[in-house]
């Protein structure tokens, strides 16, 4: 039987509403002329006026909110305790 992909994926939006509440994408969107301080901070010695037009980086900067932390938490600590008796397997045989 051949397998058929599905895909669910939806863009990240801050208007669209595709979390819960407190765990949605939070996206800041810059512009050129208010990141050239901080690319100066990646190359020592430069300055706004090294860069074309004096201008930094643009774009939408998503970053990651609790929904993000709290996923990676659960899924190490499931992984820990899931994985412990092996763990104790292999450390018993080694000695």
């Amino acid at each position: 039987m051949p397998r058929r992909f599905v895909d669910l994926s939806i863009y990240l939006e801050n208007d669209v509403i595709s979390d819960p509440v407190p765990f949605g994408p939070k996206i800041q969107y810059h512009k050129h002329a208010d990141t050239a301080g901080q690319i100066a901070g990646f190359f020592p010695g430069l300055k706004k006026e090294d860069l074309p037009d004096g201008a930094g980086w643009d774009g939408a900067w998503p970053y990651a909110n609790l929904g993000v932390l709290a996923a990676f938490a659960i899924g190490l600590v499931v992984t820990l305790v899931a994985r412990r008796s092996a763990v104790r397997r292999q450390e018993a045989g080694a000695a």
